[in-house]
This record gives structure tokens, sequence and C-alpha cells, in this order.
């Protein structure tokens, strides 16, 4: 993907700035979350679709393994923190910016 520059001052650049910080399809991670799934639980929800069919077999682990380490939790009354930081250890980014469910849309 190219952006040409058209004469305005800076704007090529903030626009490869723009698209380089960007969520997009192949950056690796999706959308999450899982930061409620004990919501889903008691609302009697026991199975989930995990996006990535076309995703590499090392990203599928990831996505599997992220979320297997926190199903034996749904009852822990910290699952949300719990959650935030096995996505970070899982990823390596802070889940906020992909979530879902930010703060201030819970209900």
């Amino acid at each position: 993907y190219t952006v040409r520059e058209k004469g305005v001052g800076g704007e090529h650049a903030r626009m490869e700035e723009h698209i380089k910080n960007s969520f997009h399809l192949w950056s690796g991670i999706d959308t999450c979350g899982a930061c409620r799934l004990p919501e889903f639980s008691r609302m009697g929800v026991c199975s989930l679709k995990i996006v990535g069919r076309n995703y590499s077999t090392s990203k599928k682990v990831k996505d599997v393994s992220f979320l297997k380490r926190l199903l034996s939790r749904l009852k822990d009354e910290r699952f949300e923190k719990i959650a935030q930081s096995e996505f970070q250890k899982v990823y390596g980014v802070k889940c906020g910016r992909f979530c879902y469910y930010p703060k201030g849309n819970n209900e």
C-alpha cells in the first residue's frame, strides 16, 4: 500500500503513520471480548467461535491458548484483570486498544 505525496505539507507522513498504527486484518491481533466470558457463561452461552481460519497455525495456537488459560478462572472475581494480563502476556500489547467492551460501554 503506497500513499503518494500531493503537495500537501506533512500529509503523506501523517497518512503513513496512521496506516502503520491502525488495526487491520493482517496485524495479527483481533478485537477481543474475553473479559466478558463470565457474563456469557452466566447467560448460558456454552460455545463461541474463534475467528481466523485463514491465520497461521501459530496464531491459532496463541488464540486457543489464551482462551484456555481463562476458562478455568471464570468464577474468579478478578477475572477482567486476569484476562487483561493474559492478553498482554500472549500478544505482547495491552488489550484496551482491541476491546469489544471498552470502559464506559459495559451496559
